[in-house]
């Protein structure tokens, strides 16, 4: 698997990042502070569906394209607010993942499970 491309945007509500990878070695070079570690995170939470860190990390959209065994895939992340919507080479999931504002989310994050959390919010959204 190589990665070709990353964005995001509005990381942490002011970063867009756009890091194209090369054939050889690609550096992220940056103060302290740019957002180097951040888009670290986010290319792994995406391309692991690390559920965790992409509720954890503030960010409008992001984008991912992956060659994978000569076939190119492109995976895009929107938060939308309310939940996270995963769209894979332009078809939409049909399960989105629920979760509360960055308040109530933090805390959730800080005090309980995570899994325990979207399990408790889809039994809450479908009654």
């Amino acid at each position: 698997m190589k990665i070709l491309r990353f964005k995001a945007s509005k990381v942490h509500g002011q970063y867009n990042f756009d890091l194209n990878f090369f054939s050889g070695i690609t550096f992220l070079i940056g103060i302290n502070g740019s957002g180097k570690t951040t888009a670290l995170r986010l290319m792994q939470a995406a391309l692991t569906i690390d559920l965790s860190t992409l509720t954890s990390i503030k960010f409008q959209k992001l984008t991912i394209d992956v060659l994978h065994q000569d076939k190119l895939f492109n995976l895009e992340i929107i938060n939308a607010g309310s939940n996270l919507i995963f769209i894979l080479n332009g078809e939409e999931s049909s399960v989105k993942i629920p979760f509360s504002g960055n308040d109530d989310r933090n805390s959730i994050l800080k005090s309980e499970r995570l899994d325990s959390f979207f399990g408790r919010a889809a039994y809450s959204s479908t009654q």
